[in-house]
C-alpha cells in the first residue's frame, strides 16, 4: 500500500501545534513567545497540508473501490 508523506507530515504538524497551544492554555506552561507562535503556525499549516494532499498516491476513489 502506497501512502503519501504529505498526509503524515500534515497530521504531525497538526498534532504538535495543537499540543503546544493546548499545553499553554490548559496547564499554563510558561513557553517562550517564539514557541507559542510556532505552535500556532504548525496548527494552521498542518490541516491545510493534510486536506490538500488527502488523496494518497494519486489514486481516485474508483481505484480504491469506494465508488463504482
Amino acid at each position: 500500500m502506497k501512502t503519501s508523506w504529505k498526509t503524515t507530515v500534515g497530521g504531525l504538524l497538526s498534532a504538535l501545534g495543537a499540543a503546544i497551544v493546548g499545553a499553554n492554555a490548559a496547564i499554563e506552561v510558561v513557553a517562550p513567545p517564539w514557541l507559542l507562535f510556532a505552535g500556532y503556525v504548525m496548527a494552521s499549516i498542518g490541516p491545510v497540508l493534510l486536506g490538500a494532499s488527502a488523496r494518497d498516491a494519486n489514486r481516485s476513489s474508483q481505484d480504491h473501490g469506494v465508488r463504482p
